[in-house]
């Protein structure tokens, strides 16, 4: 009996404060939201890291948050979902994305940001769009019919002194 009363939890000492456990923080994912930028006919790209809200995909944030820096993207375009099958991304998107009016140089500048974003996320090599359950074939220029490929952005040289 003297044993049990060893093993009782105290609650009479003030010193000791029992905390209920805490789960730890999730982690938040970190994603690169390219910022375009054009010269001439070339496109490059500036990642900047941000934090992916709770409960939403990744690249589907990071393709969102893409667009919106993108003038030519009509204001209420958006991508949908992106599914991933066989190291493919269907990128679904909205009306305003698919019906957009885009010169070739926005379309280009559209179509490279969405590809280098993707590019970012080792599990697609390809890419191809989407919208209302239909396969684009184009945005106005260019060839949609076969899957683009990923751009892997890579970081510029450090400078030299």
């Amino acid at each position: 009996a003297e044993d049990a009363e060893l093993h009782k939890p105290t609650t009479d000492r003030p010193d000791i404060a029992v905390k209920p456990v805490q789960p730890a923080p999730k982690a938040s994912i970190q994603v690169l939201v390219y910022t375009p930028s054009t010269s001439g006919l070339d496109v490059s790209f500036k990642g900047t890291e941000q934090s992916v809200p709770d409960n939403q995909d990744p690249k589907v944030f990071a393709l969102n948050s893409y667009l919106r820096l993108v003038p030519a993207v009509p204001k209420d375009a958006e991508v949908q979902s992106v599914d991933v099958l066989n190291r493919t991304a269907t990128v679904k998107v909205n009306k305003a994305f698919a019906e957009g009016s885009y010169g070739s140089m926005d379309e280009k500048t559209v179509l490279d940001g969405v590809c280098a974003t993707l590019g970012q996320f080792t599990e697609v090599d390809k890419v191809v769009f989407e919208s209302d359950g239909k396969r684009l074939d184009t945005l106005g220029h260019a060839d949609l019919t076969l899957p683009l490929d990923v751009i892997h952005v890579s970081s510029p040289p450090p400078a030299s002194n």
